[in-house]
């Protein structure tokens, strides 16, 4: 799969910053598109997890729901999603075809999906991949870490922060050699899965589940644990308990009570905490 299929024919486009439109719950927010039938929808299909993402429009024109709004989607629209932030699950049955660039935002990597939905389905074989550039990377988290904070600064300032940060990864996508084969799928399938262990390993598994993680490497549920368990020999449930573990004696070594380590790990009280950790031992 090149490169060509979609960055080169949208470079143009994504190479004129100044013609972004930028949404994010921390930035002026746009009029919202009134539609309460799709409302509803997005209230009962939403998600959210532990890591941030930005959607971009390529093309098409519909709508997306997040931040409790339905927000229209045109080229090129862009989206941040913060961390536990709900946002739309999948697209609804009928949905108008768009052409999406989903990035994964990671503390060192990024993950970078290209999907071209029609009718609401998300195709099987939607390419992903990895883009290692942890200074990339670094920039656009501390970039959005800043903008979100400096709510009392003008948003045209905030805006060219962001769209900076953005515009090295739109950069550094397009220089990609993103021709697949055997190899090299195996080569992206074992870069994805240990972004994803390390993620689990920073947040302990806390608000995972395997559709987010799923989602988050650019797979099936079902593909999702077939390739895991073949890159690290065990099951995503039994990696997250490790994490967890790792992270509860850390906790107890520096005499947290079992109701901070409950509520560090996400259990619903110390009770439930005991009798999983009794499970572990």
């Amino acid at each position: 799969m090149s490169s060509q299929l979609f960055i080169q024919r949208c470079l143009p486009l994504l190479s004129q910053p100044e013609s972004w439109r930028l949404i994010a719950s921390f930035l002026d927010q746009p009029t919202a598109v009134t539609d309460p039938e799709r409302l509803a929808w997005s209230n009962a299909h939403a998600h959210a997890h532990a890591y941030r993402e930005i959607l971009i429009t390529l093309r098409g024109d519909g709508v997306y729901g997040c931040h409790d709004r339905l927000h229209r989607c045109t080229p090129v629209t862009v989206i941040f999603f913060d961390a536990h932030e709900p946002h739309d699950f999948g697209y609804p049955p009928g949905a108008d075809t768009v052409e999406h660039l989903w990035l994964v935002v990671l503390p060192a990597q990024l993950f970078i999906r290209h999907l071209e939905v029609r009718n609401g389905a998300i195709p099987a074989d939607a390419p992903t991949w990895v883009l290692d550039t942890p200074p990339a990377a670094t920039r656009l988290s501390e970039s959005w870490d800043w903008a979100r904070g400096s709510r009392h600064l003008p948003h045209s300032l905030r805006r060219l922060r962001l769209v900076g940060a953005l515009s090295d990864i739109i950069s550094a996508t397009a220089e990609l050699d993103l021709v697949e084969g055997p190899g090299e799928r195996l080569r992206v399938q074992e870069t994805a899965v240990d972004a994803v262990c390390q993620h689990l390993r920073e947040t302990a598994g806390r608000g995972a589940s395997l559709d987010t993680l799923a989602r988050m490497a650019g797979y099936s549920r079902f593909h999702f644990l077939r390739v895991f368990k073949r890159h690290t020999g065990c099951t995503v449930l039994r990696y997250i308990d490790r994490c967890r573990l790792h992270r509860a004696r850390d906790l107890q070594a520096a005499n947290y009570t079992q109701q901070a380590i409950a509520d560090e790990l996400g259990f619903a009280s110390p009770s439930s905490f005991s009798r999983w950790l009794r499970r572990q031992r």
